[in-house]
């Protein structure tokens, strides 16, 4: 399958925002998570942060493929 470099760029600006948006929804249920059990803030807060690498994680390769297909 060939692409242009304009479908390319014109897809990838969505699919970082469900990916931000993605991200927005763990932080924000961990602190409602925290919120309803306060004595579990360290447990949740780990995982939190966990999870906030992992998903950066995934958008950096993300970025990296998106730019190799450019190129390549």
């Amino acid at each position: 399958m060939e692409y242009s470099v304009s479908e390319l760029v014109s897809e990838q600006p969505s699919q970082l925002l469900a990916l931000v948006s993605e991200s927005v929804k763990f932080g924000a249920a961990a602190m409602e998570a925290i919120a309803r059990q306060p004595e579990s803030a360290g447990d949740i807060r780990s995982n939190m942060i966990v999870i906030a690498a992992l998903v950066e994680g995934v958008a950096l390769f993300a970025v990296i493929v998106c730019v190799l297909s450019l190129f390549l």
